[in-house]
């Protein structure tokens, strides 16, 4: 089993993935009821394997209908499927269903973890609701299949050693020269046909549809929902100026 062999993607309706959003996030699912969705309201269930990027330097991947993971502006991709999803500067915005991913920067040869997210976590937030579009340095950021900034306890720096590892599994990644490098053994051992565990990550992105202005009150109060947490994630940022103050008295 390769990477993307297990990669999958599913075009559903609100009916058909409420038990699965309640499941993680309750109080999203009763605003959604209340706007009464209808077909017209895509949702896509995209299948992540351990490993695959979600976000790959801010752009924005996805699962194809042959099980590989490809930026959205692919031509894999049919139009409709681009216009739905290609809303946001970066990655749709999405609800996360199933086990965990890593927000993390890529910077000169170093992983800089940001946040590890859970099921239930909204994504997406701040390149929707940002009024200030275009501004933002969106194409810095990744998103992992599980844990990106992950190393082995164990000595794998003997090379003797290492190649036998390399025989026995008949693994193409080189021996990992510090920490960071960790990630791409252990993603491909992950990943082997020797291990039988269908390990995978789970999102679900709202369509452009659940976006579009509305009058009605199921409309607004999901509008609202959705600033409320933006805004409650931003506490910190917030005050970062006092926290920074704080620091330097310590």
């Amino acid at each position: 089993m390769d990477c993307e062999s297990i990669a999958q993607i599913d075009i559903l309706t609100w009916p058909e993935v409420r038990q699965q959003v309640a499941a993680v996030n309750p109080s999203l699912a009763d605003v959604i009821d209340q706007m009464e969705p209808d077909e017209s309201m895509k949702l896509y269930r995209a299948k992540y394997p351990y490993g695959s990027m979600l976000l790959d330097n801010g752009n924005f991947m996805l699962p194809t209908e042959q099980g590989q993971i490809k930026p959205l502006l692919d031509d894999a991709f049919p139009k409709s499927v681009r216009k739905d999803l290609g809303y946001n500067f970066s990655i749709a915005t999405g609800i996360l269903l199933q086990h965990s991913a890593e927000i993390f920067l890529h910077s000169d040869n170093q992983i800089l973890p940001f946040r590890i997210i859970r099921p239930g976590h909204i994504m997406g937030l701040t390149s929707l609701l940002e009024p200030q579009r275009g501004l933002q340095q969106e194409k810095i950021w990744s998103i992992s299949a599980g844990a990106r900034s992950i190393f082995l306890l164990a000595s794998i720096s003997d090379q003797h050693y290492y190649r036998r590892l390399q025989r026995d599994f008949l693994l193409k990644t080189p021996a990992p020269k510090d920490f960071h490098q960790h990630w791409h053994l252990i993603r491909e051992l992950a990943n082997h046909p020797e291990f039988n565990n269908d390990w995978h990550v789970e999102m679900l992105y709202f369509s452009a549809a659940w976006f579009r202005q509305r009058d009605d009150a199921g409309w607004l109060r999901f509008q609202h929902y959705l600033l409320k947490k933006a805004w409650q994630r931003t506490y910190y940022w917030r005050n970062q100026f006092i926290w920074d103050i704080l620091f330097s008295q310590a």
